[in-house]
């Protein structure tokens, strides 16, 4: 199941809003999200002040574009606002290199008590941040 919430975040099931949150700076807005129920793949896009950003960002490291894996494309293809850079195997175009890129790990605790690492990949613009998880 594919749940697209544009503008806010509305999605309260599955334990899932609690997740989401974890995943934004608090003082982020104009927030668009997609995420797969079935595979657990997370899509968002929001703006930041760059202060809050840089204060999520020191729970991440800076990776290479050549290190991160993109969104499926099938999912991400879906979207009007997801950058087409960011819908393959990974990050492509003439401004691939000179993007900021950041990997975030996890843990993310289900309601049950088991516990599954999150791979988050973060994409810093200066209109806005692409964030996925898979």
């Amino acid at each position: 199941m594919i749940v697209k919430t544009p503008g806010v975040m509305i999605l309260k099931s599955h334990g899932l809003y609690s997740w989401k949150l974890a995943s934004l700076p608090e003082a982020a807005t104009e927030i668009d999200s997609l995420q797969n129920l079935d595979t657990g793949e997370l899509l968002l896009r929001y703006r930041c002040p760059p202060e809050e950003l840089s204060a999520f960002l020191k729970r991440c490291h800076s990776v290479p574009h050549t290190a991160i894996e993109c969104p499926r494309e099938r999912l991400s293809r879906t979207l009007d606002w997801w950058p087409v850079a960011l819908a393959g195997d990974q990050i492509a175009g003439p401004d691939a290199e000179t993007l900021n890129v950041w990997r975030c790990d996890r843990e993310f605790r289900y309601a049950s008590g088991d516990a599954r690492t999150v791979t988050a990949f973060l994409v810093a613009t200066d209109e806005y941040v692409f964030y996925w998880e898979l």
